[in-house]
């Protein structure tokens, strides 16, 4: 059971980023990953047509702001009605995909008053395997009290709508909760009260914040612009000790490779996280990372929080392929089965030799999930392309199957191809370090 504590008034700088001088530091990022037909197939799911059927939706109610008058007892009865009917619409669509859905009261509750308001919205999925460790993926769906709000916050909302319905039958070895994140715009009130609510006491591998992801489509001038890159952004701030920094940077550089891997976009790798709903769960101690926009080398869209800030402005394109990198990272961290019966399903995961975190650096074995019995054989090639060693490994049972192929070969980087029943079902780059 969740024990709720006071909420610390903390300021909190909201994004564009303040001119206070700190420095940021860009670096273009170019890396890839060995694809795994198993994640590109989840990729593959993405349904601009379902996403944009959500963000149309948004559009349509209008601001959707979590706003009390200047003397904070008064509610704003119209956004604060649309952002209940938002709230309920939302946990409809999560319902329907059978997900457990659970209310989080974040703002302030009127006893004797309608309407109450500030919820956040959590869907949530266990894993198969470490089912008390989680995998967190937010999203604000409230707005400026002027704005439609499709690019800020609308995109990310879309995005996550998207990852529930991909998801929704896919066994995970990671629990995954899913975080529709109320008053974002009012210095992180929702995210801010949920982690009140938890501590620091919850087991979470890492939490994903996406926040204006939609692109632009237009410049200053109002001529056509096209958005080719995502921010990736990671933590390098003391907040919550600086212990969650190193797996921050790690895990963000995996979630640009997962980026370069899916998408047909760039990424950029921001070294300082801030102003959106990965704040509170960084001042807790969590491992945070996320995504960005970027237009010029500013920070984010010229349309966002104002009344422009519709369907209109944001580019299509670019943001299809943002939700993709977005599916591709959350299955990595979640390590996703595939759950049709189909050999191409099966999957392969790296596993650090220390831990069974998942690790794109330091990979030294092998996790095969096999949705069905089938035969195994692993190639192992050096990093020239030539075979080194194949492993037969004869019929395996459905299951998770660990294996270290390096044994006997000493410290080297090579590649481990895996086919199932003759089927290639991905490749790894291993960086074999004997420990």
């Amino acid at each position: 059971m969740i024990l709720l504590m006071a909420l610390t008034s903390i300021a909190i700088v909201s994004k564009p980023l303040p001119e206070d001088g700190t420095p940021v530091g860009y670096e273009v990022f170019t890396g890839r990953l060995f694809p795994c037909n198993n994640i590109e197939s989840f990729c593959n799911m993405v349904r601009m047509d379902s996403v944009m059927a959500t963000l149309r939706y948004l559009q349509n109610m209008g601001p959707r702001y979590a706003w009390v008058d200047d003397d904070s007892t008064t509610p704003d009865t119209d956004t604060n009605v649309v952002l209940n009917e938002v709230r309920d619409w939302l946990v409809e669509k999560l319902d329907a995909y059978s997900y457990t859905v659970t209310l989080h009261h974040a703002l302030y509750h009127y006893v004797d008053k309608d309407p109450d308001y500030g919820w956040n919205v959590i869907a949530t999925r266990k894993g198969t395997h470490f089912p008390d460790t989680w995998v967190v993926v937010g999203a604000h769906y409230d707005t400026r009290k002027e704005t439609p709000g499709i690019d800020d916050n609308g995109s990310g909302t879309g995005a996550l709508m998207e990852l529930a319905r991909i998801f929704q039958r896919v066994n995970s070895k990671y629990s995954i909760a899913l975080i529709f994140f109320t008053g974002e715009e009012r210095a992180f009130k929702g995210s801010t009260k949920l982690m009140d609510s938890i501590g620091s006491d919850m087991d979470i591998k890492v939490m994903f914040n996406i926040d204006q992801v939609g692109g632009t489509n237009k410049d200053y001038s109002g001529n056509p612009y096209v958005s080719d890159s995502i921010k990736c952004e990671a933590d390098s701030s003391p907040a919550g000790g600086t212990a969650n920094n190193i797996l921050s940077q790690k895990y963000t550089d995996t979630l640009a490779r997962a980026t370069n891997t899916y998408t047909s976009i760039g990424t950029v790798l921001i070294s300082r996280a801030y102003g959106s709903d990965y704040v509170p769960f960084e001042r807790n101690g969590y491992v945070i990372t996320g995504y960005y926009e970027g237009f010029n080398g500013s920070t984010g869209s010229q349309f966002a929080e104002k009344v422009s800030d519709t369907i209109g402005n944001i580019d299509a394109t670019f943001y299809h392929q943002v939700i993709r990198g977005s599916v591709a990272y959350t299955a990595l961290m979640a390590q996703c089965e595939d759950v049709t019966g189909s050999a191409e399903g099966n999957t392969i995961q790296i596993l650090n030799s220390r831990t069974t975190s998942v690790s794109m650096r330091s990979p030294s074995k092998i996790d095969i999930s096999l949705i069905r019995a089938g035969n195994v054989v692993v190639d192992l090639f050096d990093i020239a392309g030539k075979k080194i060693l194949t492993l037969n490994l004869g019929r395996q049972v459905e299951g998770s199957h660990l294996i270290d192929p390096g044994k006997a070969l000493g410290s080297k980087v090579m590649i481990a191809q895996v086919k199932v029943n003759n089927n290639v079902v991905g490749k790894v780059k291993m960086n074999l370090v004997r420990l």
